[in-house]
């Protein structure tokens, strides 16, 4: 879908729209938006300007963004749009070759893999990168319930946008080389696993720490409300 097709509405009639290229300026989502993905598009080493301001406006509005990039562009800097992402708050996605082969196959594990080193080094970045994002969380939830459990996508985008655009075969591809990304990033499976087990210990500590804290409040809500009652 084309930018222009989708402002020539007052309003939409689903809350989440995906693949959209910019072709004009916008700077007020139509009404009822919650969630846009757009397709990138370069101005020389930079995102296309129009393309930028449309994030950033909509960002501002309220909407969740996601720059979709195709497999397909060349000359992507993982570590700038990540940077850029970071500090505009969109998230970004790593869309699969359109035409699978094993050269572009190839080049998308490689895509994968620079974003995956620079995704676990950032750490201002509040959004998610898809797939690596979501693989991450998949191993988590392995390492907690067992390879066996299932798992199932939930996640719309993900079922719109890469779980549909993709094969079985390539599915079980890329998730098999961003596996070993991880594990070769932390040192071996063993250490990522160490880091996971602590990482899902310090969640577990924090969830605990937060509802002790709303417990607390409450607690003391109640006693202010029946002093006040009482001294009435």
């Amino acid at each position: 879908m084309l930018l222009s097709e989708l402002v020539e509405k007052d309003e939409v009639s689903t809350p989440a729209i995906y693949g959209v290229e910019v072709d004009v300026e916008s700077f007020t989502p139509p009404a009822k938006l919650e969630e846009i993905s757009l397709i990138y598009k370069a101005d020389g080493a930079d995102i296309d300007e129009a393309l930028m301001d449309v994030i950033i406006s909509y960002g501002l509005a309220g909407i969740e963004v996601i720059l979709e990039i195709p497999a397909e562009a060349d000359d992507i800097d993982a570590k700038y749009l990540v940077s850029v992402a970071a500090n505009a708050g969109f998230s970004l996605s790593l869309l699969p070759p359109k035409e699978p082969s094993e050269e572009a196959d190839t080049k998308y594990f490689a895509r994968l893999t620079d974003f995956s080193g620079i995704y676990l080094t950032q750490n201002n970045f509040g959004k998610f990168i898809a797939p690596v994002t979501n693989y991450l969380e998949y191993l988590f939830v392995e390492l907690l319930r067992g390879p066996e459990a299932p798992f199932e996508v939930n996640d719309p985008y993900i079922k719109e946008r890469l779980v549909e655009l993709t094969n079985e075969d390539f599915v079980t591809a890329f998730k098999d080389s961003l596996r070993q990304d991880f594990y070769n990033f932390f040192g071996g499976q063993e250490e990522f696993e160490r880091f996971a087990r602590r990482m899902m210990m310090r969640i577990h500590s924090f969830s605990d720490e937060c509802v002790n804290d709303i417990v607390g409040h409450q607690a003391n809500q109640n006693t202010e409300d029946n002093d006040g009652k009482e001294s009435a």
